[in-house]
């Protein structure tokens, strides 16, 4: 237990000494270490929570009460458990096969996605090489209502 002594006590003190504080009644507390849980109330609330582990400890009876027959039904829980999981292996199995399809297709996609990253984009025809009605459809430059009005009258458009 702790040296009873006044000087030299604090958090580092107090925590090496926990299990020992936590054991002993507050009456039988060094004067130092009582000063210093009056003061810190981080090392007061480790003293209490050690104190009450140590009480929650002593409350565990020493040997587990084990009904009759809980060996049997646990092994035959464990033994239903592993034939579901082999059913469930099964079930499964069809979509083991189609794994290392999968995989491959997801690998094209990802080298395709690459590619067509850093493919340059392809250039439009300049406006000038259209016909009006291209012009039109395709939207490169604001219509002109001439240019609308002479392809409409010409029966070009389709």
């Amino acid at each position: 237990m702790m040296r009873d002594r006044n000087i030299g006590v604090g958090c580092r003190t107090i925590k090496a000494q926990l299990d020992a504080l936590a054991g002993a009644p507050a009456a039988d507390l060094p004067v130092g270490a009582t000063e210093h849980l009056a003061r810190c109330g981080s090392c007061a609330k480790a003293v209490a929570a050690a104190r009450l582990a140590r009480g929650l400890v002593a409350q565990i009876p020493d040997e587990p009460h084990v009904p009759a027959g809980f060996v049997d039904r646990v092994l035959v829980a464990i033994a239903r458990g592993s034939r579901r999981d082999e059913g469930a292996a099964e079930f499964w199995a069809p979509a083991r096969k189609l794994l290392p399809a999968f995989a491959a297709a997801a690998a094209c996609c990802l080298i395709l996605f690459q590619v067509m990253v850093w493919a340059e984009p392809v250039a439009p025809p300049p406006d000038e090489a259209l016909t009006p009605d291209e012009q039109l459809v395709l939207g490169v430059t604001p219509p002109d209502p001439d240019a609308v009005l002479t392809v409409v009258l010409a029966g070009d458009a389709q």
